[in-house]
């Protein structure tokens, strides 16, 4: 066991964002997944992480009050980076899979149901498998798997055949380094489909199952530095959309699902917070590849020590009163998309006692940050 790599857990059921301590328990080296199941069927959830660097996965299993037990490690194949459960056997016992990074392959560990697990088994897959999921992708009822393989821009889709056994994987191509992969059913046909996060490509790819093991081609959505990717239904019209998380850029890209297999434009959630959808998306396209690319630096020149600022709501903003009268006048045509009940700043570095200096504006706090949204208008060009 190796006492330098914990894993952090928050209890559950503290109000007012009030928290305890967060516990530690031990792993194994450069744990990097985790994932829950009730492994030795006590009724009391259990959790496993694979571990990277020692190439094993830890299971620790639950009281059910909060802690856990010390970490039995179990080995898989070299450079685990995901793990997943289900039950791959048909035993109604929890097993586990294990995507591989380095080995290129997947590990499966049955489980006996009383909190241990059978020497891993592995199937091939793409090159660096980064991602594993689950999901019935030809309609058998039994559970096949789905690895996202970050170099070979694919997904390793193997049929199960209920025994615990998999079949050789099909590959499908997808974007640039697919980090992650999710399954959910998109367009509505009772039929699993795959999505992935590509970091090398700045985008989603969907591929709609056929119900029979197969997929159509690959479908992309825009999204900068996607490394992660889940699903849910945001704006509760019964639809699933897509959640991804963006790597050195400090938020989660939201694209809303129509239905019918395809998503609207990402949109971050703090563009979303401050413009109406067709600005903010126009704005998320603007301002992300500025932000990430260097682009836009905010600094006082040498000597400017003071700062001026001024403000003006986005009700203000649109009919052009109080304090809008000082902002840039492109403000006044952006008004109409601006959300209500959000205050923007304007803020100007000076030299002691001047009033010409470096001049900002669009700064605004929002979902619990401070963000700045420079020059909106020309998004809309």
């Amino acid at each position: 066991m190796n006492t330098a790599n914990p894993v952090a857990l928050v209890a559950p059921g503290c109000s007012e964002a009030t928290f305890i301590t967060a516990p530690t328990y031990n792993a194994g080296n450069g744990p990097r997944s985790v994932t829950t199941g009730d492994f030795n069927g006590d009724g009391k959830l259990d959790f496993a992480t694979a571990n990277l660097d020692s190439n094993n996965v830890s299971v620790l299993l639950g009281n059910g009050a909060g802690s856990f037990a010390t970490a039995v490690n179990f080995a898989v194949g070299t450079g685990p980076r995901s793990v997943t459960t289900g039950d791959f056997n048909g035993d109604n016992k929890f097993d586990l899979a294990v995507a591989n990074s380095t080995s290129n392959n997947v590990s499966v560990l049955i489980g006996n149901g009383a909190g241990s697990f059978a020497a891993a088994v592995n199937f091939g897959t793409g090159s660096d498998p980064r991602s594993v999921t689950t999901g019935d992708f030809n309609g058998d009822g039994k559970l096949d798997l789905a690895v996202a393989n970050y170099d070979s821009f694919t997904v390793s889709v193997l049929i199960g055949n209920g025994a615990g056994s998999f079949a050789t994987a099909v590959n499908f191509g997808v974007g640039a380094n697919p980090s992650s992969v999710t399954t959910g059913d998109f367009n509505g046909d009772g039929k699993l489909d795959l999505a992935t996060a590509n970091t090398g490509s700045n985008n989603v790819s969907v591929r709609l199952g056929n119900g029979a093991g197969g997929f159509a081609a690959a479908v992309n959505f825009a999204v900068v530095n996607a490394i992660s990717v889940t699903t849910g239904d945001f704006n509760g019209d019964g639809k699933l959309d897509l959640a991804t998380a963006s790597f050195n850029s400090n938020f989660i890209s939201v694209l809303i699902g129509n239905g019918a297999g395809s998503f609207a434009t990402a949109v971050n959630g703090d563009y979303d917070s401050v413009f109406t959808s067709d600005l903010a998306a126009k704005a998320d396209a603007v301002y992300s590849p500025a932000w990430d690319g260097g682009q836009m630096v905010i600094a006082p020149k040498a000597g400017q020590t003071e700062v001026k600022l001024g403000s003006a709501t986005s009700d203000e903003l649109k009919s052009w009163t109080g304090g809008a009268v000082e902002f840039p006048g492109g403000w006044k045509d952006v008004g109409a998309q601006l959300k209500p009940g959000v205050t923007f700043y304007r803020f100007k570095f000076v030299e002691a006692g001047q009033d010409l200096g470096m001049a900002y504006d669009g700064l605004a706090y929002v979902n619990g940050s401070w963000r700045i949204f420079p020059k909106p208008w020309r998004a809309m060009r």
